[in-house]
């Protein structure tokens, strides 16, 4: 939240990307959005199990889905 602050960025205006459930829960706690990927450090569990708000299957894939939103 230091960054968001920095920007004067509201939070609903901002988008957490990552790819484990700590990522997710952290966005989440924070008042994110978030996007994850299904690659990272996540134990070997699906990072879709924690419900993030979109799911992408490469970074390369963020530009799209951005201009959606």
């Amino acid at each position: 939240m230091y960054i968001t602050r920095r920007l004067n960025a509201a939070l609903e205006h901002c988008i957490m990307v990552g790819g484990s459930q700590h990522d997710i829960f952290a966005a989440k706690a924070a008042g994110m959005r978030v996007v994850a990927v299904p690659y990272g450090y996540n134990h070997g569990e699906k990072v879709s199990a924690y419900e993030p708000d979109f799911m992408i299957e490469t970074l390369a894939d963020l530009p799209a889905l951005l201009k959606t939103l």
